[in-house]
């Protein structure tokens, strides 16, 4: 048995993990051929202790066969594995002991490795964290959604954004001037102004002023208010708060992040993937496009 100082460590905190058939297969097959290579003729001693999330449930096997025989249903779903492997040959130098930890509950993964081969004990923590990190999933949503509160402050944020939107736009519409004398012409009334000292001239100044302003009054409707209450202004916030609300809803609850992906609860993942594809494609995707259209339409972007 190695002694306290033969043991090298690595623990992944606040980690997401899907942990496949295949994929703690080929994380048992490391670490049996590991210690494989210096066991000879001695036995491994497996271990796999696992836990459910409901009533505090716990089993031990000696097979990762059985692991993967348990019910893993979705409603009480394998929590937590904790897999031990153990080589104590005669020659006290060539001892192993291998063990690792996937629990969804305290979402971490820990990974001991012990041996007085330290060149060994090297060799196989590498190849094991190499094999642990594949069952990490990649991309932006996990650590998005590890964070503390972000649900209710992405809805707040986006909601809030809609409806600023909104608000800049009807604000840009009202502002837009309607009566507005072309730059050249404006000069030469203000010359007028400047020159007007007689009521005949005065007289000439007011002439000329109304002859510019009024053919453009004319022409010019002055922009409608963007109003909470016209239907234009759900065309563009309606969309966005489905946008919104279909985005939350699938990183809320198609983007497991410790799951033991065998028995019922692989068929359950396979169904989340196709899930949040369907919303991110066919809802989100074509909402924004959708919005992005209204906007131009009622001359939003302008």
């Amino acid at each position: 048995m190695p002694s306290e100082s033969d043991f090298a460590k690595r623990r992944y905190e606040n980690t997401p993990f899907i942990l496949s058939n295949s994929k703690i297969t080929r994380v048992v097959e490391v670490a049996r051929e590991r210690l494989e290579r210096f066991s000879g003729d001695m036995p491994i001693s497996e271990e796999f202790v696992v836990s459910f999330k409901k009533n505090n449930k716990m089993l031990k096997v000696d097979s990762l066969q059985k692991v993967l025989q348990l019910d893993n249903s979705v409603n009480n779903p394998i929590q937590e594995i904790a897999i031990n492997l153990l080589c104590f040959p005669e020659l006290p130098d060539k001892g192993g002991v291998i063990r690792l930890i996937f629990s969804g509950a305290s979402r971490t993964i820990s990974l001991v490795v012990g041996s007085p081969d330290v060149v060994w004990m090297q060799e196989t923590m590498g190849s094991l964290e190499e094999q642990v990190e594949r069952t990490i999933p990649i991309g932006l949503i996990y650590p998005i959604k590890l964070l503390p509160g972000i649900f209710y402050l992405a809805l707040f944020f986006l909601l809030s954004t809609v409806f600023l939107s909104i608000y800049n736009a009807n604000d840009r519409f009202h502002k837009i001037g309607f009566n507005v004398i072309p730059e050249q012409r404006a000069r030469e009334i203000a010359a007028l102004q400047a020159l007007a000292k007689s009521d005949q001239e005065k007289a000439d100044f007011v002439f000329q002023y109304l002859s510019a302003t009024v053919p453009i009054a004319n022409d010019s409707q002055p922009p409608k208010k963007y109003s909470l209450k016209e239907p234009r202004t759900y065309f563009v916030a309606v969309p966005m708060i489905v946008a919104v609300i279909s985005s939350l809803w699938a990183i809320a609850f198609c983007y497991p992040l410790n799951v033991s992906a065998w028995g019922d609860w692989a068929e359950a993942l396979d169904r989340k993937i196709e899930q949040r594809k369907w919303i991110w494609g066919e809802v989100v995707f074509a909402t924004v496009i959708g919005v992005a259209g209204n906007l131009f339409a009622f001359g939003v972007t302008t």
